[in-house]
């Protein structure tokens, strides 16, 4: 058996993101296995809506862009709605088979069967679901109020999930908790967040370019042609479904990073594992 990866320990800027790499690599089969399994089918499912969405939300600007045409009346906010909804339900499954994976890793010590996931997917997808939407309330209402509150608030409760899932704590006790970890480690927890976002961002780019080069190429054509170019082919919609659903996993590294922060704070905070040893110790010589 592998040597098991040890989340309990306090870390550095860097040591963070690499340990997280070093666990991505020694994890990768099986927590790409637990992905296809759990998270890939409902990615395809709501990858597939998606693009219908947004490619109905595109025919109505398009519309709306038209002499005399008002294109708030043509704007459809309830397909606006259904899209950020599906986004949502994406990120709130695979946080929770990611996190989930993590908390039995640490509580099995590496040696577990990945059935051993399911039986907690839906207790614990509930919970962060709601996590998910007050959380995001409270980011939005801080935002529009003054963009730096929203942003405070959004690093602060990047702790939530792991706190409920690692903690299984309360939602109420998981925000007062990530205000408390959070505290003189804000900006360490920021840059941490903004590497991973930069990460996945390159990478969705990159992956993207071959999806825009056929819009382009579309256009140009269309252009030419003096028609209206046909951009949302089947082919487009297979194309644009595998390039979003390989995005949303790319997001698997976010939730590694923040985990393992997580636990770097607060081992640097309590020392619960120094703790636990000393209690051994007691045990073992009383």
């Amino acid at each position: 058996m592998n040597k098991v990866f040890r989340f309990r320990q306090t870390r550095d800027f860097g040591t963070v993101m690499n340990h997280s790499f070093d666990f991505i690599k020694a994890e990768y089969k099986r927590l790409g296995k637990a992905l296809l399994i759990y998270v890939l089918p409902f990615l395809i499912l709501t990858g597939i809506l998606l693009v219908f969405i947004q490619s109905s939300m595109m025919n109505t600007m398009q519309k709306g862009i038209q002499p005399g045409a008002n294109m708030f009346q043509n704007y459809s906010w309830s397909q606006m709605a259904s899209s950020y909804t599906l986004q949502l339900l994406n990120f709130t499954v695979l946080s929770t088979v990611v996190l989930s994976f993590i908390n039995l890793y640490i509580s099995k010590k590496g040696d577990f069967e990945l059935s051993e996931i399911k039986p907690t997917l839906l207790k614990t997808g509930g919970k962060l679901l709601i996590a998910n939407i007050v959380v995001g309330v409270f980011t939005i209402v801080a935002t529009i109020m003054l963009i730096v509150p929203g942003i405070y608030l959004g690093v602060v409760f990047a702790l939530v999930a792991p706190i409920i899932v690692f903690e299984n704590k309360s939602l109420g006790k998981a925000l007062n908790r990530s205000f408390e970890l959070i505290k003189n480690n804000w900006w360490k927890t920021f840059g941490i967040l903004i590497i991973a976002g930069l990460i996945i961002y390159i990478f969705s780019v990159i992956l993207s370019i071959p999806l825009i080069a056929s819009v382009a190429v579309k256009s140009f054509h269309a252009a030419q042609a003096q028609s209206q170019p046909q951009l949302f082919s089947s082919g487009y919609i297979v194309m644009s479904t595998v390039i979003s659903t390989i995005q949303t996993l790319a997001f698997t590294l976010a939730f590694i990073f923040i985990s393992v922060q997580y636990f770097s704070l607060v081992e640097e905070k309590e020392r619960p594992t120094l703790q636990e040893k000393i209690d051994k110790l007691t045990e073992e010589n009383a």
